[in-house]
């Protein structure tokens, strides 16, 4: 809805690969966004192939709205919000010939998403697991899920500041130790707004 200038680099994304390449091994690193099929095909395809070489496997959570070769992914979730059914069919049917594996999350309770985003209209997501999944935007890592990091913190700067001081970022070189210890290392800020939103 609203591109920003400043997409996570490449760099980022391999700083993130190495600094992660003895957690949790041999596990799917999903790309989502936004809409990842909307990234630079280049750069999608240079992404797909550096965390292939760490070690991990791809997945993508996407809304179909552009076919790429399905060789890059070793997962896709084709994410239905009932206005891009038509998007979704090319998807399904190649996947199908493909063999991949994949799944579809339906989430046409959206109704009209163009609505939704005219408006800013949200569904206020509901966390399930702190720390299921880690979220990488730009250089910070968000303890909780895609979801919940698009919908509250990352346009909230006292939440992004205290993870980045708290030493929540790509560029602690201790980065695993302060997920790991994820109980003494996040901030009381996250705690605060992660109650008031959840």
């Amino acid at each position: 809805m609203n591109p920003e200038p400043d997409e996570t680099s490449t760099d980022d994304i391999i700083l993130f690969l190495d600094r992660f390449k003895d957690y949790e091994p041999n596990s799917t690193i999903i790309i989502t966004g936004g809409e990842p099929t909307m990234i630079d095909v280049d750069k999608l395809r240079t992404i797909c192939e550096l965390i292939h070489m760490s070690g991990h496997k791809v997945g993508m959570l996407t809304n179909g709205y552009i076919l790429h070769p399905l060789e890059w992914f070793d997962y896709v979730n084709l994410d239905n919000h009932g206005v891009n059914a038509k998007d979704l069919v090319k998807w399904r049917i190649a996947l199908k010939e493909s063999g991949r594996w994949y799944e579809e999350t339906d989430k046409t309770y959206h109704q009209d998403m163009r609505y939704a985003m005219k408006n800013n209209v949200t569904q206020g997501f509901r966390c399930n697991s702190l720390m299921q999944p880690l979220t990488l935007w730009k250089d910070v890592i968000y303890p909780c899920c895609n979801a919940m990091c698009v919908e509250w913190w990352i346009d909230n700067y006292e939440v992004t500041r205290a993870l980045y001081e708290a030493g929540w970022t790509i560029h602690n070189p201790e980065i695993v130790y302060t997920v790991t210890n994820w109980r003494e290392t996040l901030p009381s800020e996250f705690y605060r707004l992660c109650t008031i939103k959840c």
